[in-house]
């Protein structure tokens, strides 16, 4: 990836994690990073804890940021979102951070992610939001769409 397109995805990042605090979530984490995935923020809003994806594009010539979300991605999200539970829970429900090349906890764990309760007893919910930023090139200010709940 070149250094424009690694600045681009930092820059999207930050303006979603300010959206974020403006609206009253948490940030727990950032950039939690995985062997097969990354969570690019980890927040909490009251009770639930929320799993965000960024997609940030210049421009929307080759689609919006929320349709470059293929059905793969969010396998990998909620792989991902499944080895930070389960790293919260090692570490004693403290939140973790960082880097974690664990290997993918078992099958069945991942069918809890897809709608039954978290294990991490601070947190009764959980979903994955997307927030879709999008860059104008002529120097517009950037547009930001908060997608809540988006699969």
């Amino acid at each position: 990836m070149s250094k424009s397109r690694l600045a681009l995805g930092r820059y999207g990042e930050e303006l979603a994690a300010g959206r974020l605090v403006e609206l009253g979530y948490r940030i727990l984490a950032r950039n939690v990073r995985f062997r097969t995935a990354e969570l690019d923020i980890v927040a909490s809003e009251g009770d639930t804890l929320v799993f965000v994806e960024v997609r940030t594009r210049r421009g929307s010539s080759r689609g919006t940021p929320a349709e470059s979300i293929g059905w793969h991605k969010r396998k990998k999200l909620r792989e991902a979102a499944l080895y930070y539970l389960h790293m919260a829970q090692e570490r004693g429900h403290r939140q973790p951070s960082g880097r974690y090349s664990r290997q993918q906890p078992a099958k069945r764990q991942e069918q809890r992610v897809q709608g039954q309760k978290s294990r991490d007893r601070r947190y009764s919910r959980y979903r994955f939001d997307v927030i879709c930023v999008t860059v104008g090139s002529d120097g517009t200010p950037p547009a930001i769409q908060h997608i809540i709940n988006a699969f």
